[in-house]
């Protein structure tokens, strides 16, 4: 439902031709419902013009909402839609693409470019590049693929992340949307994100970072990090790296950096960490002899 304004449609008086038409319109408030995979929609405005091979939607809408149940949990609401969408059909199948889409609301601000070729009978192939800014770490989960990711990611992404900012980043997606997220390198996932005053509850187990300041890089299943400020149980975490390399439950985290604090600080830090050795045995009690620590 909605208005539509502005209407011209022009077909051939001949029925052999009446497949050859022109369609262009006016739209404003337009609203659907979720059928057969196409995403439901909400308070769209915008022009579309359209023939039976071809076509495109020029969007300029407020305060609209899309849901794409196949892939998100909830709706994505958004301030500002801004963007040209163009579509094509051939014999090769469905081909969308922009150019430019610009979408902000009061968690993020994005602009991206994408194009999705859907061939007849065969799964889709999307290419998206998208850039971020202004975003808020703990609005992030509504942006998350959840019907995509395997409980165990899922559970440990609504966990981990909180608080902090996000003052820039950008998204590579290159791949067919059934393999995602690429287990077997037949396809890019590849997420790089500036953040400030984050905090990371990585495992129960283990002390949870906070003021983190990093570039953040979500690779397939794996996260790596360069870490510039962060904090700790009363420590400061000296510049640093780190490496998941997947998101499981079974996530192994690689440290490469230094902590600076007393004795006591660190002794208490090191015992609660669920550290092993190289022979895969958890490492013996730490205790403190004068200055040194001193693993028994």
């Amino acid at each position: 439902k909605g208005d539509v304004s502005n209407v011209v449609f022009e077909s051939p008086a001949d029925k052999e031709n009446r497949q050859n038409y022109y369609f262009s319109a006016d739209f404003e408030r337009l609203t659907s419902n979720t059928w057969n995979k196409i995403p439901a929609l909400r308070n769209f405005k915008g022009r579309v013009v359209m023939d039976a091979e071809r076509g495109h939607i020029q969007l300029d809408s407020d305060r609209s909402f899309v849901h794409l149940p196949e892939i998100f949990a909830s709706p994505i609401q958004f301030e500002k839609l801004r963007g040209k969408v163009l579509w094509s059909t051939s014999d090769r199948g469905l081909r969308v693409a922009s150019d430019e889409l610009i979408a902000e609301n009061l968690d993020v601000k994005s602009r991206s470019q994408f194009k999705l070729d859907w061939a007849p009978d065969a799964v889709p192939y999307l290419t998206l590049k998208s850039s971020f800014s202004d975003g808020i770490i703990d609005q992030y989960y509504p942006y998350v693929p959840v019907k995509a990711l395997k409980p165990p990611l899922l559970n440990w992404l609504k966990k981990s992340l909180h608080k902090g900012t996000l003052d820039s980043g950008n998204l590579v997606y290159q791949g067919y949307v059934n393999e995602f997220p690429f287990d077997r390198h037949n396809g890019i996932f590849d997420v790089q994100l500036n953040v400030r005053d984050v905090e990371l509850d990585f495992h129960p187990l283990w002390p949870k970072l906070e003021g983190i300041d990093a570039n953040l890089r979500f690779v397939g299943r794996g996260l790596s990090a360069q870490i510039h400020r962060a904090h700790t149980q009363g420590m400061e975490l000296l510049p640093a790296r780190v490496g998941i390399t997947t998101l499981d439950r079974n996530a192994i985290l690689k440290l490469d950096g230094g902590l600076l604090g007393s004795t006591d600080q660190l002794i208490r830090y090191l015992s609660a960490m669920p550290v092993r050795n190289q022979a895969g045995t958890r490492t013996g009690r730490l205790v403190s002899i004068g200055g040194a620590i001193v693993l028994c």
